[in-house]
C-alpha cells in the first residue's frame, strides 16, 4: 500500500471500564493504535441525506493492515480532526490495507 494517500494521522481508541470506588463503573478511552490514513468522506448525496435525517457525517479511513488493525471493531472509536468518530465497520482492502468506516459522533 502506497503511503502517498495516507497523509492524516488518526488515533484508534479502545474503551476500558474501571470501578469508581463507590460500586459504579467509569468508562475511559485509551489510545490503542496511531496510524497514517487516507480519509474519504461520504458522497455529496450521503451528506445531504445525513443532514436531513440526523446530521451525521460518514468517512472511510484506509490504513495499513496489521494484527492490531485486524482487531479494530465497532467497540473502538477514532480520534481525528478535532473530533471523535464511531466505528461502524472494519474490512480488508486488498492485500495490505484495511478500510474503517465511521460516523462523526454527536
Amino acid at each position: 500500500m502506497k503511503a502517498g494517500n495516507r497523509r492524516w494521522l488518526i488515533q484508534i481508541e479502545r474503551k476500558t471500564v474501571e470501578s469508581d470506588g463507590y460500586g459504579g463503573e467509569v468508562e475511559t478511552w485509551t489510545p490503542f493504535v496511531t496510524e497514517w490514513a487516507a480519509v474519504n468522506y461520504g458522497t455529496g448525496n450521503e451528506r445531504r441525506v445525513a443532514a436531513q435525517e440526523s446530521a451525521t457525517l460518514s468517512a472511510t479511513f484506509r490504513i495499513r493492515d496489521s494484527d492490531d488493525a485486524r482487531s479494530i471493531g465497532p467497540l473502538d472509536r477514532i480520534s481525528f480532526d478535532l473530533g471523535v468518530w464511531d466505528i461502524v465497520s472494519s474490512v480488508p482492502y486488498g492485500r495490505e490495507g484495511r478500510d474503517i468506516t465511521a460516523t462523526r459522533a454527536a
